[in-house]
């Protein structure tokens, strides 16, 4: 089975990063969709940091895990 996750890194006005993961992403996301969500949760002014709200995108990045389960049931 193979397992995505849409990582999403922001930063601070000091530099320090947060990170928000979303699990079972769409499949059709594009560089230009991703950015422009970004942009828009920075625009909200919902996610932020010990030192402040995130202002600027950091990077953006889909990862995939491949799972293969036992069956010991």
């Amino acid at each position: 089975m193979q397992i995505k996750t849409l990582k999403l890194s922001f930063k601070d006005a000091k530099g320090k990063t947060k990170m928000v993961s979303i699990d079972h992403p769409k499949a059709d996301l594009n560089d230009q969709v991703v950015k422009a969500q970004m942009e828009e949760m920075i625009n909200s002014k919902v996610l932020q940091t010990k030192e402040g709200k995130v202002s600027t995108i950091n990077k953006a990045y889909m990862e995939s895990v491949s799972r293969e389960d036992f069956n010991i049931g």
